[in-house]
């Protein structure tokens, strides 16, 4: 915890770490998370596909 505390120069961060984990909780998280990137590479792809004409 003291390491974790120390990558943001002493801040209690790992406080807000959730105690316990979720098998839910973290696979709709992984799903947000390849949604997301999904959805910004498309976004990207549209608007590099238009610029580039």
């Amino acid at each position: 915890m003291f390491f974790f505390n120390a990558q943001f120069f002493g801040a209690d961060v790992a406080s807000l770490l959730p105690s316990g984990l979720s098998l839910g909780k973290m696979a709709a998280e992984v799903i947000a998370l390849l949604a997301g990137a999904w959805g910004i590479g498309y976004l990207w792809a549209v608007l590099y596909n238009r610029w580039a004409k």
